[in-house]
C-alpha cells in the first residue's frame, strides 16, 4: 500500500489533477511502460483478471464523471510477491477539494493496520475494513482511509474532504458489488 500511495502522489505531481471533466469523452492514453491513464473502465476490466470496482455513491462535489484511473502497473510485495496494482480516482488532489483516490491489487500481501493512524475495524455490508484516521492534514487536505480484502483482491480507499459517514458510504457502494 506505501507504493499506492507513492504513486498517487507522483501522479498528482505530474499532472496537478486526477480529475477529468465530467463531460470528457471515454478516453485511453498508453503510456511507455505499458500502463495505461484512462476513464474506460469496461475496456480496462479486458486487461485485468480481478474485477474493477468503482463506487457508485459520491458525496456532493464528486460524481462518476470525475474518474481517471491509471494502470495496469506490476508491482511487488516483499520478495514473493507479484501482482497488478490499479490506482482509481475522482476529483482534484489538493487541500480545497474532495478527493478519492483508490488501489485496488491482486497482491498477496496482508493489510497491516499503521497504530499513528488511530486504526479500528469496522463492519460494512459484512465485510471487515480497517478505518484508519491520519492525525495530520497533507497536500491534499484531512483525510480517511479505508482497507480491506475481499475475493483476493486488495482495495485502498483514500479520501480527502469527506467526511467519515460520507467514506462509509463510498466503501459500502463499493462492497455491495461484491459481494
Amino acid at each position: 500500500m506505501k507504493l499506492a500511495i507513492l504513486s498517487f502522489v507522483l501522479i498528482a505531481l505530474i499532472t496537478g489533477s486526477f480529475g477529468c471533466s465530467a463531460k470528457t469523452a471515454l478516453y485511453w492514453r498508453p503510456n511507455p511502460d505499458g500502463t495505461f491513464h484512462t476513464n474506460d473502465v469496461k475496456r480496462l476490466q479486458q486487461k485485468i483478471s480481478f474485477k474493477i470496482i468503482v463506487p457508485t455513491f459520491f458525496p456532493e462535489g464528486l460524481n462518476s464523471g470525475l474518474l481517471s484511473i491509471y494502470g495496469p502497473a506490476i508491482v511487488k510485495a516483499g520478495d514473493n510477491s507479484k501482482g497488478i496494482e490499479l490506482d482509481i480516482s475522482y476529483g482534484k488532489a489538493d487541500k480545497n477539494s474532495k478527493y478519492i483516490g483508490i488501489t485496488e491489487d491482486n497482491l498477496d500481501e496482508a493489510m497491516n493496520p499503521n497504530p499513528d493512524l488511530e486504526p479500528k475495524y469496522i463492519d460494512i455490508s459484512g465485510v471487515y475494513i480497517i478505518r484508519q484516521k491520519p492525525r495530520y492534514s497533507n497536500d491534499f487536505g484531512v483525510g480517511v482511509w479505508f482497507d480491506w480484502n475481499l475475493n483476493g483482491t486488495n482495495f485502498g480507499v483514500k479520501l480527502y474532504n469527506i467526511s467519515e459517514d460520507d467514506g462509509i458510504k463510498i466503501v459500502e457502494s463499493m462492497v455491495k458489488q461484491i459481494k
